[in-house]
């Protein structure tokens, strides 16, 4: 559905509707589905940075684990040296780092509660590894994951894996996360221990390890084989082309979806975003990009994480009124007004969001 020149779905828009309707009454974290469990957030914390653990999104691919912390172990196998199990306990004596970082499900709509910013802390994966040594031939790491299940095209009872490059095992912000704004992960995002890799969507952070492997070969596992991967309408795509890195991104919080504002000035904001690269400036259109509005960054954009971001909008006319938002990013990333036609996938979705709203004056 296009609306002021700007694509959007019909499934989304009705969405959004209903949830600027009824999600809104209850602030925090609203369920879309059960089995398995997905949930989004509202964002009832802007201007504040970080997500609230009890509003922060559910994205479950099996049933969540039951997980007995006394009896919990993860084991690290494959290309070391010394291959080791390490319990609860011995993870908290590591030393830990901390990052803030968003954290987005890949198939996140633009607009929408799937994402959100936390400080994760925890153990460098990097330090766990060389405790085990590793080995020169090895390529990729390996997360597996203590909930299991069968998706339609799958063999059945398979556990959710990712794996990651070397070079990002070995990156000191890529962490074991135990705690989540201070506080041990809640259950329901992966208690007691994932995986934070920060920059890139949120498949990567694999939730509720017990196991991880060090691959001297390609991984063809299903979830790096069958999911997650860019499809396009070209000729010779690579079959293995695979959602990575977050994309630039600006999303609007305020006013909601089908908002009457009483009075002529307009209080817009929400929050910018481009993974490892900072956000420069944010601006807003009221007139289907003619012109542009620069909004204020209420914080300082840093690497990972998100930045909010404010506008008043004065003199504002009456009647239904429609915006539009998009960032840009330091190193020249720049936000794409609509999806390119030729992705076939709902990954990366990263262009304008747009909220219409009433005016009464």
């Amino acid at each position: 559905m296009p609306v002021n020149g700007f694509l959007i779905s019909r499934r989304c828009w009705l969405r959004r509707l209903t949830l600027s309707f009824a999600g809104r009454a209850i602030a925090g974290r609203q369920t879309v589905n059960t089995a398995p469990w997905m949930a989004i957030q509202d964002f009832a914390q802007y201007p504040n940075v970080l997500t609230p653990n009890t509003d922060f999104f559910v994205r479950n691919h099996f049933a969540q684990p039951a997980i007995e912390v006394s009896n919990w172990t993860l084991r690290v196998e494959g290309a070391v040296e010394r291959p080791q199990s390490f319990r609860y306990g011995d993870l908290k004596s590591m030393p830990h780092r901390a990052v803030t970082a968003v954290v987005e499900c890949a198939g996140n709509d633009s607009g929408d509660g799937a994402v959100g910013c936390a400080v994760w802390s925890g153990p460098a994966l990097t330090d766990l590894l060389r405790e085990c040594g590793i080995k020169a031939s090895a390529r990729r790491v390996r997360f597996v994951a203590a909930d299991r299940g069968s998706e339609a095209d799958s063999e059945k009872d398979i556990p959710y894996a990712r794996s990651i490059e070397m070079d990002k095992a070995r990156d000191r912000d890529t962490l074991l996360a135990l705690e989540m704004n201070g506080t041990p992960l809640p259950p329901e995002n992966g208690f007691p221990v994932r995986v934070l890799v920060p920059g890139v969507y949120a498949m990567d952070s694999v939730k509720w390890i017990e196991k991880i492997e060090v691959l001297e070969d390609p991984d063809n596992s299903f979830f790096m084989t069958q999911r997650y991967l860019r499809q396009n309408r070209a000729i010779n795509l690579d079959p293995h082309d695979r959602v990575g890195a977050l994309q630039i991104k600006s999303i609007i919080v305020k006013p909601i979806e089908a908002a009457v504002i009483r009075g002529t000035v307009v209080d817009i904001g929400g929050y910018a975003w481009g993974g490892r690269e900072r956000i420069n400036c944010v601006e807003v259109t009221s007139d289907d990009g003619k012109s542009w509005r620069r909004a204020r960054l209420l914080t300082e954009s840093q690497p990972f994480g998100w930045v909010p971001w404010r506008l008043l909008w004065e003199r504002a006319s009456s009647g239904v009124q429609t915006i539009a938002v998009r960032a840009f990013g330091a190193a020249g990333a720049v936000q794409p007004s609509t999806r390119s036609v030729a992705r076939e996938d709902r990954y990366e979705l990263n262009h304008y969001h747009q909220v219409s709203f009433t005016v009464k004056a």
